[in-house]
C-alpha cells in the first residue's frame, strides 16, 4: 500500500507493477501494407461493400487478403457472410489486433478445414451449431 501524496485524503491505494508487452510483427505489418484496407468499414456491411468493390476493380485476383477488421462490429463472423461476396474466391480478414482470421468457405476449402476441424492447443476455431 502506498500513501497518495496528490491528495492525503484520498487514504492509501494499492500498487501494482505493470507489464507492458512491446513487440512488433514485421510480416504483419508488411502483409497489412498490400492487403485491401478494410479500417474505414464500421459495419458488416461495409466490410462486403468493400470486398465487393475490390473484387470487381481486380477481376482476375485469386485470393482476396483484406485488414484490418475491427472484432467490436459483430458478434459473429461466419463464413457466409463472406460467401455473399464470393464463393468461389479464398477471402481472408485480419482482426485489428492480429489474433483472428476471418474466412470464407472457399479459405476454408483451400486450407483443408471443411472436412474436419482440428483440435488446437492453445486458441479456438469457432463453429456453427452443425460443427462447421
Amino acid at each position: 500500500m502506498t500513501r497518495n501524496l496528490a491528495n492525503p485524503k484520498m487514504g492509501e491505494a494499492p500498487v501494482a507493477k505493470g507489464f507492458v508487452d512491446r513487440h512488433c510483427h514485421p510480416l504483419f505489418a508488411a502483409r497489412e501494407m498490400a492487403a485491401l484496407s478494410l479500417s474505414h468499414c464500421n459495419s458488416l456491411q461495409d466490410i462486403q461493400h468493400a470486398l465487393t468493390q475490390h473484387l470487381a476493380h481486380y477481376p482476375e485476383i485469386q485470393w482476396l487478403d483484406a485488414t484490418p477488421f475491427d472484432r467490436s462490429i459483430s458478434e459473429e463472423f461466419a463464413a457466409s457472410v463472406l460467401d455473399e461476396v464470393s464463393a468461389d474466391i479464398p477471402i481472408t480478414l485480419h482482426s485489428t489486433d492480429h489474433h483472428a482470421l476471418w474466412v470464407n468457405t472457399a479459405a476454408l476449402k483451400k486450407a483443408g478445414l471443411l472436412e474436419s476441424v482440428p483440435k488446437l492447443s492453445d486458441g479456438i476455431i469457432q463453429t456453427d451449431a452443425s460443427g462447421a
